[in-house]
């Protein structure tokens, strides 16, 4: 894990187990919108999520890419934007906050915007985990260093 000294925050120590990582932090104007170090069970994504923002980029389109995760038969199927897709999922028993998303089908519609549609399936390929977001209604896919991909809301 990478621990930096930010303008913002300081932190002094952590604690890692398997249900995520308390933080030491020394901080005079600290905000907890501004980490998001906290493993979550992937479980939690369970149903219909909204992608809002893919690789830092907010999604300002009428038609959000949307994800419906089938925790139990682990199975995932939505859009992105424009076309539809499916896929399988693959969980971590070692690991609460594992996921891998398989590349699935698609449909082959032309689109308007396709750069939204090939961002959406390519941090699809990236994801490794699952991050609390800021509240129960959101949460965060990220790659193996952490670095958050798509954004989800509870849709």
């Amino acid at each position: 894990m990478r621990l930096t000294n930010y303008n913002r925050y300081f932190i002094k120590d952590y604690d890692e187990d398997e249900k995520g990582i308390v933080l030491c932090v020394f901080a005079s104007r600290f905000r907890w919108d501004d980490v998001f170090l906290f493993k979550t069970d992937v479980k939690k994504l369970e149903g219909k999520w909204n992608v809002v923002e893919v690789k830092g980029e907010k999604v300002l389109e009428e038609g959000l890419p949307q994800m419906d995760f089938n925790m139990a038969e682990k199975k995932l199927h939505g859009n992105t934007g424009c076309n539809l897709f499916n896929t399988t999922i693959t969980l971590d028993p070692e690991d609460v906050s594992s996921i891998t998303i398989a590349p699935g089908a698609t449909t082959m519609m032309a689109c308007p915007n396709m750069d939204l549609e090939t961002s959406v399936l390519q941090s699809m390929d990236q994801v490794r985990s699952v991050k609390a977001g800021k509240d129960e209604n959101e949460m965060l896919l990220v790659d193996q260093d952490g670095n958050v991909l798509l954004v989800l809301e509870r849709n």
